[in-house]
């Protein structure tokens, strides 16, 4: 109990080669506990190393009853004042999903307990030379057709509000370049109500994505 009573984690989620921490929401927005989800992280960090992989603890999941508190979470992570940025959730952990508690969430969490799960989904979507490699001048995935496309079929909430910010600041300082998303059938309200329509999106099924990786 000493150990968590500082922070909102409610559990890990280990998998081959990895570690999640697990906050749970349900249908409320959840108020981010500061440096505590940071002793947090580090506290996990010691116990995937000792049982899991020498890798530190960088991914978070949030279970939520659906994508409007999602959609939530990541608007009121934009009300937080400068001086407390730094303890923001997409500041925290590097990469936090949001995982909806309904057929949808458990489809996806196939997918993100795989190892080298990432790569896979990648592979899947897109042509290698497409592919960004993590080498672009934004967070995006792929340039297809000179289109710069950003994969949201991880359901990561930091890595969406990174996208936003890059696309925001090519519109300003060098406008013109086209931008889209690929995401699932059940995000595609939330990622219209987040990008306010300044991308074009590409809705994947996620079952022909599962049978693609075969995944049982």
């Amino acid at each position: 109990m000493d150990k968590t009573m500082f922070t909102r984690v409610v559990g890990a989620a280990f998998y081959p080669g990895g570690c999640y921490a697990v906050y749970n929401t349900r249908n409320a927005v959840m108020k981010w506990s500061g440096m505590g989800e940071f002793r947090a992280k580090h506290f996990l960090s010691g116990l995937n190393r000792y049982n899991n992989s020498p890798n530190d603890v960088e991914s978070a999941l949030l279970l939520g009853n659906d994508p409007a508190v999602a959609l939530q979470t990541i608007l009121e992570s934009d009300k937080t004042k400068n001086m407390r940025k730094s303890s923001r959730f997409d500041k925290t952990y590097q990469c936090v999903h949001f995982i909806p508690l309904n057929a949808d969430g458990i489809q996806l969490m196939k997918i993100l307990t795989l190892p080298d799960w990432n790569e896979r989904v990648l592979d899947a979507l897109f042509e290698r030379e497409c592919r960004s490699w993590n080498q672009g001048f934004m967070e995006y995935d792929a340039r297809v057709n000179g289109v710069y496309v950003f994969s949201h079929l991880d359901s990561d909430l930091a890595r969406l509000i990174r996208f936003r910010e890059g696309v925001r600041f090519e519109n300003e300082t060098r406008p013109g370049k086209q931008f889209g998303v690929v995401c699932y059938s059940w995000q595609v309200e939330f990622i219209r109500a987040y990008l306010e329509d300044a991308v074009a999106l590409r809705v994947i099924r996620m079952e022909n994505l599962i049978q693609h990786m075969d995944i049982t």
